[in-house]
């Protein structure tokens, strides 16, 4: 293909660029790069899962993200190896990942209470690993999920788990595909989690993927978070206490208390008493009844440099009033 011209020797000269139209380029370095960004979150999010699940510091690290075809990234995966299909709707088309052996068998080792040292053994999962294997794959789906949630919402559904690469033909060996390589490691176990997303799960979001637009949109994405995040909060539920008073006793005095006692408190009769607020004075009020409950009248606020200081003192005894 030519693709502009040269100088040589006072002559313009044809640049040549080889082109394979039997495997034609269709995502351009920016989508890659954004992708590339996509998947460093999935990764931040992978580590919490597995740091959770396995009980130990796990690092997940993106290595590479690049174009390929579904034919090379099966048949360049191990036999056997933990190779799991997944959908992701509503994007219509199926994906592949894959768990090295080298990581899979110790995640599974320490998923049953071992040291996480299991070694590969060249086979495949039993029935009862594969079970325990499914509560790992379905978490970092859940992590790819999540990490698209900035480009496009989507629901993680793992459709099935097997051993032989071979076997996992849910796309055309010629189709175009990404696949994205990942480390992981724990203890002293190391191993790549692959993905490889063909062509037509990426299609319908191939216009997002540019570069600015994705962080325009996580831009957006980080609003809505605030949002939702400021109303949570609004319906955190708080303790309220009114303190009508305070006191100071010596041991001697309070081991002599006796019923019918009365206690002089430092608030005077119809004096202002505080309104603590998860331990910390915010409001001064003013105590009384409404209907047959005891109450309290919000007069003022409490000043900010006057809120550090409501912590109670050793040897106060605190009456308290609903």
């Amino acid at each position: 293909m030519n693709q502009g011209t040269a100088r040589k020797g006072g002559r313009r000269s044809p640049v040549i660029r080889l082109y394979d139209f039997r495997r034609p380029d269709k995502f351009s370095k920016e989508q890659l790069r954004t992708l590339a960004m996509i998947h460093e979150n999935v990764a931040r999010l992978a580590t919490g899962f597995l740091s959770g699940q396995l009980r130990t510091v796990v690092e997940v690290d993106v290595l590479e993200v690049e174009e390929t075809t579904y034919g090379e990234f099966i048949t360049g995966l191990a036999n056997p190896t933990v190779v799991a299909v997944f959908n992701l709707p509503p994007l219509e088309s199926s994906a592949v990942m894959d768990l090295e052996p080298s990581i899979a068998f110790p995640m599974v080792d320490r998923l049953f209470g071992g040291p996480g040292t299991g070694a590969a053994a060249g086979r495949g999962l039993t029935e009862i690993e594969t079970v325990v294997m499914r509560v790992i794959l379905q978490g970092l789906l859940g992590a790819v999920a999540e990490g698209w949630g900035q480009l496009v919402q989507v629901q993680g559904e793992l459709v099935t788990v097997a051993a032989n690469p071979l076997f996992v033909q849910v796309q055309p060996p010629n189709e175009i595909a990404v696949r994205v390589v990942m480390a992981v490691r724990f203890g002293q176990q190391e191993g790549a989690w692959r993905l490889c997303l063909p062509y037509p799960l990426l299609e319908p979001v191939l216009p997002r993927l540019a570069v600015h637009q994705y962080y325009a949109r996580e831009t957006k994405s980080h609003a809505r978070s605030r949002e939702r995040w400021e109303e949570g909060l609004r319906h955190v539920p708080l303790p309220v206490t009114v303190v009508l008073g305070r006191t100071r006793l010596t041991v001697r005095e309070l081991l002599a208390l006796e019923p019918g006692q009365v206690l002089r408190l430092d608030t005077r009769a119809g004096g202002l008493v505080d309104v603590l607020v998860a331990g910390r004075p915010k409001f001064r009020g003013l105590p009384g009844r409404a209907g047959p409950r005891l109450a309290v009248q919000v007069v003022e606020r409490v000043a900010e440099e006057e809120q550090g200081h409501g912590h109670r003192r050793m040897g106060d005894v605190v009456t308290r009033g609903d």
